[in-house]
């Protein structure tokens, strides 16, 4: 029996001195040399803690451009088990790209990451168009406007409000375009550099030209290589009322007329664009002519209480007449005057202006703006309200006046 003990003593030997061994191979050292996590503790960013993400040997940080940058930070780094680093977690470093953390295995293996800042990347978002800031409705119709050859630039502004409009952090990165739909036509707008903010900004519109055109247009912001969704706005003829683009009298002036006769417009086209306003107010698109007649009713006689002399005042009856009805070329326009003259004999034909239709941004031509207004498509001819106003005390007309007499038929 005690031979049999010693026997499975001997024999049990070899496996008690391997399973030792086996125990010293796990407590080899590790070859680990990364960071599991970085992160930076406190109000920073716009948030209570802000990580960083690691790539290959970077240690990239998303920094919000609006905020400005520390020029420390204590950041708490995580590394895998057995490593060390050096600076250490928790210890102050340079909020810099040149800061570099050196990352040591418990084998003795390094690696080394360098600290890279980048501002936010988020696409910028445009969520309107308004006038300004202070009447935030959106713009989805508007007009070009007329600037003076005088002026350098058009000084009419839009207001682009939005989100991430400094995702690179640059305010050189950031373009406005502008893009006619029916040809592709595309203007880069004019930034002010003082109004850019993350969430808005302040663009010019060019001077109206013979290259710009009616019609919808599209609007985006691009920032570096992110490009944002675009708004779309209709953009109608430039107002006749912003310019004097159209001249002319009545080929009959000073001479009476009367209810039923034909009379002649002779008119040109004063166009301080080159033909750039006028190519839409031609003859093919004039909607109707518009005159408008007054008669003295009475001189009323008053005295004056502190001078003891007579004062008068003309009581008119005034009446627009709207002609529809006529022939035009780009020099006159010929024309019956209508039947209601017959109440304005002994007085004369004051106001004229031509109407001109224009294509709204339902693609419909129209000669009236939103609302109903005649304003934009509206040109005054000849006004002689004040400078040919009846003598006050005999209440004849001067000779230059088209007078209204009664029909001799």
């Amino acid at each position: 029996m005690k031979i049999n003990k010693l026997l499975y003593l001997i024999l049990a030997l070899p496996a008690l001195f391997a399973a030792c061994s086996k125990t010293v191979y796990d407590q080899e050292t590790r070859p680990y040399t990364d960071i599991i996590s970085f992160y930076i503790e406190g109000q920073v960013a716009g948030k209570q803690q802000l990580q960083g993400v690691i790539s290959n040997d970077s240690i990239v940080v998303y920094w919000n451009p609006e905020i400005a940058q520390p020029s420390n930070i204590v950041p708490t780094i995580q590394l895998a088990a057995g490593a060390s680093i050096s600076p250490a977690s928790g210890t102050s470093v340079a909020f810099s790209n040149d800061t570099k953390y050196t990352v040591t295995a418990e084998n003795g293996d390094t690696k080394e990451y360098t600290l890279r800042i980048k501002t936010n990347r988020e696409l910028p978002i445009l969520t309107a168009v308004v006038a300004s800031f202070d009447n935030i409705f959106p713009i989805e119709e508007y007009y070009w406007r007329i600037t003076p050859n005088s002026q350098a630039t058009s000084g009419v502004f839009f207001n682009m409000l939005g989100e991430y409009f400094l995702a690179t952090g640059n305010k050189e990165d950031i373009k406005v375009y502008m893009q006619r739909l029916h040809d592709g036509y595309e203007v880069d707008l004019a930034i002010d550099q003082a109004s850019i903010s993350n969430t808005s900004l302040k663009v010019e519109l060019p001077k109206f030209s013979n290259q710009l055109d009616t019609g919808r247009h599209r609007i985006w912001v691009q920032v570096g290589d992110l490009v944002s969704e675009s708004k779309d706005i209709f953009m109608r003829t430039p107002s006749l009322q912003q310019v004097t683009t159209v001249e002319g009298q009545l080929k009959e002036r000073g001479t009476p007329v009367h209810a039923g006769q034909n009379v002649t417009i002779n008119y040109k086209y004063v166009d301080q664009l080159e033909g750039a306003i006028t190519r839409y107010y031609d003859a093919h698109n004039l909607h109707s002519i518009l005159l408008s007649a007054r008669r003295l009713e009475r001189i009323d006689t008053t005295i004056n209480p502190r001078t003891g002399r007579p004062q008068y005042t003309n009581v008119f009856k005034d009446e627009t007449f709207h002609i529809s009805e006529f022939e035009a070329t780009n020099t006159e326009i010929k024309f019956k005057l209508p039947a209601g003259f017959d109440g304005f004999v002994g007085g004369y034909i004051r106001l004229g202006q031509l109407l001109y239709n224009f294509i709204n941004a339902e693609g419909i031509w129209t000669h009236l703006s939103s609302g109903g207004a005649t304003q934009y498509g509206q040109a005054i001819l000849f006004d002689n309200s004040f400078q040919y106003a009846p003598d006050p005390v005999t209440g004849r007309l001067s000779i230059q006046t088209t007078i209204v007499s009664a029909n001799a038929q």
